[in-house]
């Protein structure tokens, strides 16, 4: 794939942070989260995973440091298209610091007066461009105190307060997960992934799983699919109780049959053509080769790709 779109790796980043929120109530997660041992080391490794992405795509210096660093418990230092060095940061509150911080007696230091001497740290010893705050606690349980922390620094540009649910979101995000979506942030209008989506024009999502699934499958020896393996892709199995979810599946698995391809045997044996698709082919091979992804790795990744590029340009603290 070619890269259509020049976004460094710090807007790569804000795109990620910001991509999705999860419900309120998931957020009790992080209750059982601690700063050092769980929180700081995933988004450390979901940071690094979006850099060795970048680099698969294109060529920059890239360095990433670790905990406690001035300032700042995560910090990755970039060169731009211009080769203008770069460096953002993130700062990592957890549950526990929170809690503690709402405990505090009147008059020691607060968690805020920290985050400011902490923001001002990392601006002096790295120049920072982007200081990334990451509330990392039950939002239903402290949704108050998440927006009085936001209202401290919503005049200063270089600070994002990344919610609860969209911290959570990114902290769930798996390596292929990443893949994708910066493969669909830097490649979004290449000719073959606008092919494949073009390929897909107007179906529904149940068509999309199923065509991509039994495609994946089939590149990986698989020659055919019964109807369980179709209504799997679809995300409509046996363990579903969506009636309407089922029968989307069945609607796309008879266009597909209509559309020949599938050939079927005796209803119940589906054989995918070998030649339909054949841009999505092409991409499943690229990610292989440059990702390693294979199975529901690679299924996952042609489903981010092809769809359209779906990213929550709100407020981060849309709570």
């Amino acid at each position: 794939m070619f890269i259509t779109c020049n976004a460094s790796p710090g807007e790569v980043l804000s795109q990620l942070i910001t991509l999705g929120r999860t419900m309120p109530d998931h957020t009790k997660k992080f209750k059982h989260l601690a700063h050092n041992k769980d929180l700081c080391p995933k988004f450390h490794e979901q940071v690094e995973t979006i850099l060795e992405s970048f680099n698969r795509h294109k060529a920059s210096a890239l360095d990433i440091q670790g905990f406690r660093d001035n300032g700042a418990d995560i910090l990755f230092r970039f060169v731009d298209e211009d080769g203008k060095s770069d460096a953002i940061a993130l700062q990592v509150k957890s549950q526990k610091e929170i809690e503690d911080d709402i405990r505090r007696p009147k008059g020691q230091a607060s968690l805020v007066r920290d985050l400011k001497a902490q923001r001002t740290e990392a601006q002096s010893k790295h120049q920072i461009s982007m200081y990334y705050i990451l509330l990392c606690c039950d939002v239903s349980k402290h949704r108050d105190y998440v927006r009085k922390v936001a209202a401290e620094f919503t005049s200063l540009n270089d600070v994002k307060i990344v919610s609860p649910q969209h911290a959570l979101r990114f902290y769930n995000l798996d390596a292929a997960e990443i893949a994708a979506h910066c493969g669909q942030i830097l490649c979004r209008d290449d000719y073959v992934v606008t092919k494949a989506r073009n390929e897909l024009n107007d179906s529904n999502p149940e068509y999309r799983r199923i065509v991509i699934g039994s495609l994946v499958h089939h590149l990986e020896g698989k020659q055919t699919f019964s109807i369980d393996d179709l209504h799997g892709f679809a995300g409509a199995d046996s363990m579903t109780d969506n009636d309407h979810l089922v029968e989307s599946a069945d609607e796309a698995i008879q266009t597909l049959m209509w559309e020949r391809f599938f050939a079927v045997d005796d209803g119940q044996t589906f054989t995918p053509d070998a030649f339909d698709y054949p841009a999505i082919r092409a991409l499943y091979f690229d990610l292989f080769v440059r990702h390693g992804l294979t199975g529901d790795g690679a299924f996952k990744y042609l489903l981010i790709l092809t769809d359209s590029l779906d990213v929550d340009e709100e407020d981060t603290l849309d709570i």
